[in-house]
């Protein structure tokens, strides 16, 4: 059991990391994509949205090993406040990853609402998954 808690731990650190380069990159590349020029700009934006693949595979991998290691490693037994508040800040992120998707469908339609939207989701991003992270360091402490 101890060697799938470990593979486990592998996978779900990995996906952060995966899922933090496409939460932390994207805006990089769409504040990049508005200011280029029209031929530069699909080039930004096919790597805005395989950046965003990338993201929500994360975000499935890590909704699927987090209660697995839970299972594994701690008998599924809830583990406290901290633990708590950082499910629900993964409730609120799992949110507007997927708002942030639909926004993103919209931008690609011409929508110039979703455009101005996409700023604000993706600071909201951001500042969810940062404090998913510090909520984990004060559950697992």
């Amino acid at each position: 059991m101890e060697a799938i808690g470990l593979v486990l731990l592998w996978l779900h650190l990995m996906a952060i990391a995966v899922a933090g380069a496409s939460t932390f990159g994207i805006p990089v590349v769409g504040a990049a994509a508005r200011r280029a020029t029209a031929d530069h700009r699909p080039v930004l934006m096919a790597v805005a949205r395989r950046l965003s693949m990338a993201g929500r595979g994360a975000l499935v991998l890590l909704l699927v090993t987090g209660p697995l290691l839970i299972w594994a490693r701690y008998g599924g037994v809830p583990l406290g406040p901290w633990f708590s508040i950082k499910m629900v800040v993964v409730l609120l992120l799992t949110a507007t990853v997927i708002l942030s998707g639909f926004n993103a469908r919209r931008m690609g339609k011409g929508d110039a609402a979703a455009q101005a939207r996409a700023p604000m989701l993706a600071l909201a991003n951001v500042a969810l998954l940062t404090l998913t992270v510090l909520f984990a360091v004060l559950a697992f402490r």
